[in-house]
């Protein structure tokens, strides 16, 4: 799993991580440079897994579940984008993204 900040509007935020009420990642992300990311292999049973993160200084939350059936790549980042700026809005947000292939930012 890949977590990190997007936003330059918040350039630090606390993210932590749970799968199965259990924390697997909490740390402060900054953005950096942009595409920045941190990387945490998580070994996980086959099935469903439920999956929570939240941000308090983000002010963004996630809940989910996510069905192991073989090896997946998965990203969750933190996005905010105010009104006002270049650019599109984007509500303060936690996104989970997940694939059967790598993923590659670019």
């Amino acid at each position: 799993m890949s977590v990190g900040n997007q936003s330059s509007a918040l350039p630090t935020v606390d993210i932590e991580v749970q799968i199965d009420g259990r924390t697997v990642i909490k740390d402060e992300f900054s953005i950096g440079m942009g595409h920045s990311s941190f990387e945490k292999v998580l070994d996980l049973s086959l099935g469903p897994h439920r999956i929570h993160a939240l941000s308090k200084k983000g002010g963004a939350e996630y809940d989910g579940t996510i069905d192991i059936k073989s090896e997946h790549w998965a990203t969750l980042h933190y996005w905010y984008h105010p009104e006002g700026q270049v650019g599109d809005a984007i509500k303060k947000s936690l996104r989970l993204h997940v694939s059967d292939t790598p993923l590659r930012m670019r």
